[in-house]
């Protein structure tokens, strides 16, 4: 077994090695372990259905997760397979017959498997933080994946202490091919939500700022397309008037009186975006414009877990492989191997969607929809983000909301997007509203 110090760095393993592995394989605690049960016995081929049998298996008695065949075969033929960290073969299945398996692949396997136990050995130290939560999904409509732009952002934020600028980090990932600043600032909030950083302008938000026209001049779509915050920034910046000089605090006060549901802090997040960049929405700063900034620093409660995960992978990059010994450790243990198959379920928006009639989600959506005025698919999805820790897709949130109408449980209305909007959205609200 390699160990600190005895080798160094594998020889070929560098960055784009590293990145393509935290890409396909450092989000999902239980591809994790799918992948540490394949590198950890590098000369036994499985089939899809041995693979479920091992994740069921070593859970023990108390199995938390009675894992189907195909969950395994598609973290080898998504993730697993394309980062180089298992192959394809063929295996005797149980009728005699050859079926599709997978196989530890050679190259690298030591250090893909101390990646792997590196990973394991920090989410069961962190319980109440998912490796789901601090990369993202794998999938990216850009060149540069979500689980690498995050690495890089802690990566910069714990080398500048003091924080940096969304455009600092723009820029710093631009070069590695990054595509444009909204997807940075959409990326950056998102973790915001998840409460692994914070954002936060230097720019006096009270600042004057001037109008300099008030019609909607997006590249695609129509007012009525857009967002509601959109919809109700430009209501106010036509109620301030072209020409006139205005703050951002203010923009969005009238905003807030045109649609009191808006996500506050997201409006100022674009219109202080806009500014900074300029065109959206149609403002200026009055005098200099180099003085917006906007700091991003790690959340307070992520400080300590994401300089640990950093600390530990970048180990593995300087050839410390102790990560093998716990892999094996883990999967060889019951209850570690539990926990960590519970936490990939607690976590898992997937198997979230699967249980819309749970106690658990109708008691938090009921109490979410409780607020004053009620609240739609978006703000309830967000609720249960911020209050309960529950990162789940709105189609989900959307079906579960119109199963508890159905039912009775919860009352729902359409109304206008905003009084100055034909387009119509559903508000869930509490019976007794």
């Amino acid at each position: 077994m390699t160990q600190r110090g005895e080798t160094g760095p594998a020889e070929g393993f560098g960055e784009r090695e590293f990145f393509g592995f935290i890409n396909g394989g450092a989000n999902h605690e239980l591809k994790l372990l799918t992948g540490a049960i394949l590198l950890s016995n590098p000369e036994v081929p499985y089939s899809n259905s041995a693979l479920s049998q091992e994740l069921i298996g070593r859970q023990g008695e108390a199995v938390v997760w009675k894992v189907s065949s195909g969950t395994p075969a598609q973290y080898c033929n998504r993730s697993l397979e394309p980062i180089g960290a298992v192959v394809k073969t063929e295996v005797i299945g149980k009728k005699g017959k050859p079926v599709i398996g997978y196989q530890a692949e050679p190259l690298h396997r030591e250090a893909k498997l101390a990646c792997t136990g590196a990973l394991l050995g920090w989410s069961l130290d962190y319980p109440d933080l998912s490796l789901q939560q601090s990369f993202g999904a794998t999938q990216s409509s850009s060149m540069v994946r979500t689980p690498e732009i995050r690495y890089r952002v802690y990566t910069a934020l714990l080398a500048n202490r003091g924080g940096l600028t969304i455009s600092d980090i723009f820029t710093s990932l631009k070069g590695e091919g990054y595509p444009n600043y909204e997807s940075m600032n959409t990326q950056l909030t998102r973790m915001q939500e998840l409460g692994l950083v914070a954002l936060r302008t230097t720019y006096g938000e009270d600042h004057a700022v001037i109008i300099e026209h008030t019609s909607y001049d997006a590249l695609f779509g129509t007012l009525e397309d857009a967002m509601a915050e959109t919809q109700a920034a430009y209501a106010a910046i036509r109620q301030v008037g072209q020409g006139e000089t205005t703050s951002v605090n203010e923009i969005i006060s009238k905003a807030l009186e045109v649609d009191p549901a808006i996500n506050a802090t997201l409006l100022r997040s674009k219109l202080l975006s806009g500014l900074h960049f300029g065109g959206y929405p149609g403002l200026a700063v009055v005098g200099e414009p180099q003085t917006l900034r906007s700091a991003v620093t790690l959340a307070p409660k992520a400080k300590k877990p994401i300089r640990d995960l950093h600390k530990r992978l970048e180990a593995v990059r300087d050839g410390d492989y102790s990560g093998i010994e716990t892999a094996t450790d883990i999967i060889g243990d019951t209850e570690s191997f539990r926990t960590l198959v519970a936490k990939a379920k607690r976590f898992s928006p997937l198997v979230m969607g699967k249980a819309l009639g749970h106690q658990l989600l109708e008691s938090q959506l009921i109490s979410i929809v409780s607020a004053p005025g009620g609240v739609t698919v978006r703000q309830a999805r967000n609720a249960l983000i911020t209050q309960y820790g529950r990162d789940i897709a709105g189609h989900t949130v959307r079906a579960a909301l119109a199963a508890m109408v159905r039912h009775g449980k919860i009352a729902s209305d359409t109304i206008a997007k905003s009084p100055h909007s034909k387009k119509k959205t559903m508000v869930f609200k509490s019976n007794e509203q």
